[in-house]
């Protein structure tokens, strides 16, 4: 919930996050409303307090890229 709330996103979006969705830049997430309509990406930059929520890992212990982030470790 704390990142819907960061980011605005709805919840079945917040849900649908995996670590493929985490680039360098931030969060890039197409919103299911759009990806019917104009299909636009919105990426959401770094800050210290969604590194945070989202917990993103450094390095070589990246978990697979579809793993969900609410289950990541």
């Amino acid at each position: 919930m704390c990142i819907a709330v960061s980011t605005g996103l709805r919840l079945s979006d917040v849900l649908a996050l995996t670590r493929r969705h985490c680039t360098s830049d931030g969060l890039l997430v197409r919103p299911s409303k759009t990806a019917r309509s104009s299909g636009k990406k919105l990426l959401f930059v770094w800050t210290p307090e969604l590194r945070a929520l989202v917990d993103y890992p450094e390095g070589d212990e990246r978990p697979a890229d579809d793993t969900p982030l609410a289950e990541a470790d």
